[in-house]
């Protein structure tokens, strides 16, 4: 079993509520990877033990190792660090990285990392053009080096699944759908497009979302699921859907305020994302 946990943290240190969820999610117990996002703005010194870093406290629990990755992601893995490689895109940027994870006897996968840019700082046309250029970069990994289609996205998107550029064949073309009469292709245009298909959907509302913000506009959403996990079609099999899950609390801590949002003091103003995959199980490709 394969279990990614997404989760920001400060400044390269956990502090006792994350070691908490890994303990919870018997991690010690499963080879197991674990993916972070940088929130340099959170508070770095709030229930940490004094000069601990993320790896040496992930040691404390298991034989942890980093994986190479662009500073803004760490990847920490529990098993042969030569058994995921870290790929070199055709159009490299400082938002997203690339992995190709190949475990003995199991189907390997790419895994795609992603930081979106904000929808405060950034025009709708300059994001989508970033996940335009990282699903050009998937297509041509997936095409002429890996031969397969077994790819999962995940990280903070800066996105709500329903903005079109996650949904957009513009974009990141995730949608609800797991296939289109059978066919991983969505046809628009009079031309086809790969797709993702996106889980996500099904978190809302368990808690709401991911992060909450209010910007007292008159019409506000205030819940946006940021945090998501994609995957095409042909890696489906793989996914085990019924565990993905927006965590709220750990054995001993909330994850949320007294007032039901996150607690960005003691925590993060995140929500961490928690899914397992059984790479066991021959991901076949959609016709």
């Amino acid at each position: 079993m394969f279990y990614p946990v997404i989760r920001p943290i400060s400044n390269g240190v956990v502090d006792e509520t994350r070691l908490d969820e890994i303990r919870l999610r018997k991690l010690l117990s499963l080879d197991s990877l674990a993916i972070r996002r940088d929130c340099n703005s959170l508070p770095c010194d709030i229930r940490r033990p004094p000069g601990a870093t993320l790896l040496s406290s992930l040691r404390t629990i298991g034989n942890f190792h980093v994986v190479p990755s662009h500073p803004r992601f760490q990847l920490y893995v529990r098993f042969d660090i030569s058994l995921i490689k870290r790929l070199t895109p055709r159009i490299a940027n400082a938002r997203s990285d690339f992995w190709h994870l190949s475990l003995p006897a199991q189907s390997d996968i790419l895994l795609v990392g992603v930081h979106g840019l904000d929808i405060r700082n950034n025009s709708s046309d300059k994001r989508e053009m970033l996940f335009a250029r990282i699903v050009s970069n998937i297509k041509y990994i997936e095409d002429h080096e890996l031969k397969h289609k077994r790819t999962f996205v995940v990280g903070d998107f800066n996105a709500n699944p329903f903005e079109s550029v996650i949904g957009s064949v513009r974009g990141l073309h995730a949608v609800q759908m797991r296939s289109f009469s059978g066919k991983s292709m969505r046809r628009v245009d009079k031309a086809d497009h790969d797709f993702f298909y996106n889980p996500m959907w099904s978190c809302y509302g368990k808690p709401p979302a991911t992060f909450f913000f209010n910007n007292c506009q008159p019409h506000e959403h205030f819940w946006h699921m940021l945090d998501q996990v994609v995957l095409r079609p042909a890696a489906i099999p793989l996914f085990l859907e019924d565990t993905l899950a927006i965590l709220k609390e750990s054995t001993s801590h909330n994850l949320l305020t007294a007032h039901g949002i996150p607690d960005a003091e003691n925590a993060s103003d995140h929500l961490p994302l928690f899914f397992s995959l059984n790479l066991k199980v021959r991901g076949t490709n959609v016709n």
